[in-house]
């Protein structure tokens, strides 16, 4: 929705041992932050607010995920609002 609102991600640890991770919003703070979650052992939820859109052009903003010494360190995603009044919030692994 291009509407102000929250959204949830989870953070699986899909190999063995404990996993300790952060995350970060590295592009576009200025309208999506993280509220809760931001870092954790083993499996969480990441929770972020994202502000309304009504500049009339899709935005994009980037969650980078990363675990020390994993093999899959290093993951972002993706998280674009389209514009008013139509507008949509998805999110790209990658």
């Amino acid at each position: 929705p291009w509407t102000a609102g929250n959204a949830l991600f989870a953070v699986a640890n899909g190999g063995g041992g404990i996993l300790s991770w952060s995350a970060s919003v590295t592009v576009g703070a200025d309208w999506l932050a993280i509220t809760a979650g931001a870092s954790g052992l083993g499996d969480g939820t990441v929770s972020v607010a994202y502000a309304a859109n009504d500049s009339g052009a899709s935005r994009t903003a980037t969650i980078a995920v990363t675990a020390p010494g994993a093999s899959n360190s290093g993951l972002s995603l993706s998280v674009t609002q389209d514009p008013a009044p139509d507008g949509s919030l998805s999110v790209t692994l990658g």
